[in-house]
């Protein structure tokens, strides 16, 4: 079972995902490390109607910015009962 940061009322989530941050000369763009994993990501997402404001990639993380902590706090729960492996 995947985990989910846990800060309450908070309209952004951390999760861990296969994601390296390489550098491409003047750019740091994003290399996924599981090709199927942010395009299931982003169905489940869609899937629920849940409504994001911004996805920041980080090094074997994104964080990703919701409407409002309802969204937020659904996004976890749904993460959470969803095996990503």
């Amino acid at each position: 079972m995947a985990s989910a940061s846990r800060k309450i009322n908070s309209r952004f989530v951390k999760i861990k995902a296969p994601v390296m941050m390489m550098d491409m000369g003047k750019k740091v763009e994003p290399v996924w490390m599981e090709k199927d994993f942010f395009p299931r990501l982003l169905d489940t997402i869609k899937g629920y109607k849940i409504e994001l404001k911004s996805i920041q990639f980080l090094h074997q993380h994104v964080k990703i910015g919701f409407k409002d902590y309802k969204h937020a706090t659904k996004f976890r729960l749904i993460y959470e009962g969803k095996d990503y492996k």
